[in-house]
């Protein structure tokens, strides 16, 4: 008798729906070439640095407001500095951000944020690839 030896591979929903949003919104931004892809995507860094702000609010932490604040200027400001920037330095900045959405699954710092940091991890990671492979591969 057979045996399946192969793993159960389950991806979380918001990591798959955090996948094709950031798939879709970098095609977005190159097929629609209102900006070069770079400055596009240097655009998306700063709209993504904000919504942090909602969950530190909804926390009522004066601590988890002070950090997203400061990070959500960090970011920012870093978009706007390599707004005219190589494309694959702002997708350094993009994957970056990423990372600082896994920092929110693990230490809690800001509550009421559910499946919003695998959302957004996956976003900007996915979002990021398409834009270093767009400007260096295809």
């Amino acid at each position: 008798m057979p045996t399946d030896t192969a793993p159960d591979v389950r991806i979380p929903r918001p990591a798959l729906v955090g996948f094709t949003c950031g798939v879709a919104v970098s095609l977005a931004i190159t097929l629609l070439d209102i900006l070069p892809d770079s400055q596009g995507h240097a655009v998306l860094v700063a709209a993504i640095a904000t919504p942090y702000l909602v969950f530190a609010l909804f926390d009522g932490s004066t601590r988890s407001l002070v950090i997203e604040i400061a990070v959500m200027i960090v970011f920012v400001t870093t978009a706007f500095l390599v707004f005219d920037s190589p494309a694959w330095i702002v997708a350094i900045v993009l994957a970056s951000h990423g990372l600082w959405d896994l920092a929110h699954m693990r230490s809690h710092m800001t509550k009421h944020v559910g499946d919003y940091p695998i959302w957004c991890a996956t976003l900007d990671i996915s979002a990021a690839t398409m834009l270093f492979v767009a400007s260096y591969v295809l």
